[in-house]
């Protein structure tokens, strides 16, 4: 495959996310992690510091590169010629909500397939918004994230 797209919030970038995308970047000859814009949730992170964090998580990937789109994700995979969406799955509810995005992207962009890749055991029961509560208890999130996230999201919780 030539590329493929790993879309999300991603706030944070979590050590799941990070295992799917080097996964995934074994499949293609370019990954692209998709930061996306979701009115339904409200960020810790603004999109350019996400980007940030996710660029400093990935530096041994050399075929992933990182973007931003504000918009529908088959208009950004229209737009950039990507006709494969790489999803993580860590339980059934996860399966149900992504299964119902697969097929409305698929008539939005018949072109475009949906692969879903399962979380390794390690990382099934990690969620950003679970990473968010925890560290906004003050929990220890260090073997949730990437240690510079684990910091960054220290200092914002500090900040607000």
């Amino acid at each position: 495959m030539n590329k493929l797209i790993y879309s999300g919030t991603f706030d944070p970038f979590t050590n799941g996310h990070l295992d799917i995308a080097a996964r995934a970047s074994k499949l293609c000859a370019e990954l692209i992690i998709l930061v996306l814009s979701n009115q339904e949730k409200t960020a810790l992170f603004t999109y350019e510091e996400r980007l940030d964090l996710i660029k400093q998580s990935i530096t041994e990937l050399e075929n992933v590169k990182v973007d931003f789109w504000d918009g529908l994700l088959v208009d950004y995979c229209r737009i950039n010629d990507v006709t494969t969406i790489i999803r993580g799955l860590r339980s059934e509810t996860d399966y149900n909500y992504e299964k119902k995005m697969a097929l409305n992207n698929q008539i939005l962009l018949p072109a475009c397939e949906t692969l879903f890749i399962t979380a390794a055991p390690e990382y099934s029961c990690i969620s950003s918004s679970m990473v968010k509560t925890i560290a906004s208890y003050g929990g220890n999130i260090e073997q949730m994230v990437p240690a510079h996230i684990s910091q960054a999201i220290k200092a914002k919780l500090t900040e607000n």
